[in-house]
């Protein structure tokens, strides 16, 4: 994820999670945005992005812009709840229960 491009307003994290079944990275990448005056006008933006670590394939983004709350989920994934919609008409609880799910530590303590 070396090549996005964050200004002075945003900021960034990003967490990463091998998935030794699958053989898989995932990375989750959190952007929000830094200034007061974002939040002020209501455009505070909020970004959860879960990629895949290998071919940078965005596979799940939830996100919030003022007041509003919009998730996706890429075509073919399996959701934590069956049945509900992939594609622009996920909801925000799903793609984010979906980010979770990749990024969740299954090692046995």
């Amino acid at each position: 994820m070396n090549e996005n491009v964050i200004g002075n307003a945003l900021a960034q994290i990003q967490l990463t999670h091998y998935n030794p079944q699958t053989n898989r990275c995932y990375v989750r990448l959190e952007v929000s945005s830094t200034t007061k005056a974002a939040v002020a006008q209501g455009k505070f933006t909020n970004d959860l992005y879960l990629f895949d670590g290998q071919t940078n394939e965005m596979l799940a983004r939830a996100w919030v812009l003022g007041d509003q709350k919009v998730g996706y989920i890429a075509e073919g994934l399996v959701v934590a709840k069956p049945g509900h919609p992939t594609g622009f008409e996920a909801s925000y609880d799903d793609a984010l229960a979906l980010i979770d799910k990749y990024m969740a530590d299954d090692r046995k303590q």
